[in-house]
């Protein structure tokens, strides 16, 4: 009898290619079944004729889980590069929201839910947050000190494409999904990847800013300025790619093109500069970030040019409520809340050994003036235009 419990438990435990929290489920109910058979073993052979246990003490436990101690709660947890650019702070805002809600219930912005439609029940879910604060070493410390808490899954941005690598193997040994949002991972797989469309963002951009031309000047052709990012990044060289894809075929000359290292003082004095080399001969500006949009509103406001048609990407507040002093003004903004939101999503699904895609988009939202309100509304609640 003891032979056929242990027969029973080797059959219902997992194979090794079992995800964390689907082994974790199965080795709950392994170790319940064979709880029942060491039970039954004792009853068989040291019961008293009324058939209670000898000592009088009746045995319980649970099959491993994390150390929150509850098998039916999924541990995540969302590796953040740095709290202090507003951008990564909304990111983790949006993990501890989808966290602290029930996903089922509330899916995420981009689509409808996938997880009630596969038939997944949403567990509970307790998350864990680290700010790498823009240190490689610091971040790769922080996975290996959470992977000692036996998680299921885990959100990575990343501080450089392959800089936690190391870490990441760990988790891929021990068959955790790993979920990469915003900067891409390279030189590692994770399990999918979540973010928004540069090269997209940038020709939206630019499409906004030839309809605010069209529309703010009674002429034929427009010279625009260009504030790019850090030289050599990835995002600045497909928000430049794509903003150029817009001007094709249009009548716009890019007369000035500076890289301001997506700092607002650092595009003031880039702005100053091109202010002072091609004056009111500039029509516009386009900015890689609302930062950097911001940076050349202060350096028009200290000239005697006045406002002039601005576009730029992120959507953040301090740009977004602007939008009320200029028609003109406009963004493309990206919802980091939802790369967290979709990436315990996927984990979840993961977890669940059901198929996802390599890459997720997040979609842009234009902002203009004209819906201005409305989005400082859903995303800045506190927000004042």
């Amino acid at each position: 009898m003891c032979g056929m419990y242990l027969v029973v438990c080797m059959v219902v435990g997992p194979s090794d290619n079992d995800h964390k929290y689907r082994r974790r489920k199965l080795l709950t109910l392994g170790s319940a079944v064979a709880l029942g058979g060491l039970a039954g073993c004792v009853g068989d052979d040291d019961e008293d004729s009324d058939g209670s246990p000898v000592n009088g003490d009746e045995s319980s436990g649970n099959g491993g889980g994390s150390d929150n101690g509850d098998d039916d709660t999924m541990l995540i947890g969302f590796a953040n590069k740095t709290l202090g650019v507003p951008f990564f702070a909304r990111q983790e805002d949006g993990f501890h929201q989808a966290v602290e809600t029930d996903l089922a219930d509330h899916p995420s912005h981009l689509e409808a839910s996938e997880i009630e439609g596969a038939g997944i029940e949403v567990p509970s879910l307790d998350g864990s947050t680290f700010n790498a604060e823009m240190s490689e070493s610091s971040q790769i410390d922080q996975l290996e000190t959470f992977l000692s808490r036996d998680p299921d899954a885990v959100i990575i941005n990343p501080v450089s494409p392959t800089g936690a690598n190391p870490a990441l193997e760990e988790y891929r040994e021990e068959d955790i999904p790993v979920i990469n949002i915003d900067t891409e991972i390279t030189e590692f797989e994770p399990d999918t990847y979540i973010a928004s469309r540069n090269i997209e963002l940038g020709r939206r951009a630019g499409e906004l800013l030839l309809e605010f031309l069209d529309d703010a000047y009674d002429k034929s052709s427009y010279n625009v300025v260009e504030l790019q990012g850090a030289a050599g990044d990835v995002g600045t060289r497909e928000r430049h790619s794509g903003f150029r894809e817009a001007l094709e075929d249009s009548s716009v000359d890019v007369i000035g093109d500076e890289h301001a290292d997506w700092a607002a003082q650092q595009a003031l004095d880039a702005m100053e500069d091109m202010i002072t080399r091609h004056g009111e001969d500039i029509d516009g500006v386009y900015a890689h970030n609302d930062f950097m949009a911001e940076g050349a509103y202060q350096a028009l406001e200290g000239s005697d040019m006045g406002p002039l048609p601005t576009t730029s990407i992120d959507g953040s507040e301090l740009w977004v409520t602007k939008f009320d002093e200029y028609e003109y003004y406009g963004s493309i903004a990206q919802q980091p809340e939802n790369m967290t939101r979709l990436g315990i999503e996927k984990a979840l699904m993961v977890a669940n050994d059901i198929d996802i895609q390599d890459y997720y988009p997040i979609p842009g939202i234009r902002v203009t003036s004209e819906n201005a309100e409305d989005y400082l509304a859903e995303f800045f609640p506190d927000a004042e235009m």
